[in-house]
């Protein structure tokens, strides 16, 4: 499918689903006569009980797309909200597996999410404690605030704004100071070694 719609910025498709964004009812209906004329051409069928047309709001690969912008799908937010504490590293990896999905929605994630990280090590003895609850109950509070991102407008100027921290560094970018998407890495031992060499 991404062949056939491969020259076409507009229309949106990811594996067997398509997601076509616009801004008017005139323009959303020359899209979808533009889909749909390049469906008939290469012999795509589209099956009607799964079409939906002419939505204010859809759910798209776990996110909610609406005319407000971007959300989390609230099924992962609730599955995060509701997930027990861990009783093991391969539970701990489920859980942070679900946060990191919606990390574009969660500012400073990779800080957020150190301590946890740290028992996954190899070498790394697993004791949950009050820190480490505390540390889990602080990521899903991040994630069920996580906010509305704006769609990223490639014909307005954006500001991405950037901060660094002894465990990771962070990034924002927004546009007419909205947000559109947040990033965060974690540092490796190496990459604070390299840190600390350029800051001084």
């Amino acid at each position: 499918m991404d062949e056939i719609y491969e020259e076409d910025e507009d229309i949106n498709p990811y594996f067997d689903d398509i997601a076509l964004g616009s801004s008017t009812v005139e323009e959303h209906c020359r899209l979808l006569r533009r889909t749909l004329l390049k469906a008939r051409k290469a012999n795509l069928k589209f099956n009607e009980l799964k079409t939906q047309l002419s939505q204010t709001s859809v759910n798209y690969l776990g996110h909610v797309l609406s005319d407000e912008g971007i959300k989390p799908d609230p099924k992962k937010i609730r599955a995060i909200e509701q997930f027990a504490t861990p009783n093991c590293k391969e539970d701990l990896q489920r859980f942070l597996g679900m946060v990191t999905y919606l990390a574009k929605f969660t500012p400073h994630l990779s800080n957020l999410t150190h301590n946890l990280r740290q028992l996954l090590k190899k070498d790394s003895v697993w004791i949950w404690d009050a820190n480490t609850e505390r540390d889990f109950e602080l990521i899903k509070q991040a994630i069920m605030k996580s906010p509305c991102l704006k769609y990223f407008d490639k014909n307005k100027e954006g500001t991405v704004s950037v901060d660094a921290s002894k465990n990771g560094l962070g990034a924002v970018l927004l546009q007419e100071s909205q947000p559109v998407a947040y990033g965060s890495v974690s540092l490796t031992q190496h990459n604070n070694v390299m840190l600390k060499l350029k800051r001084s």
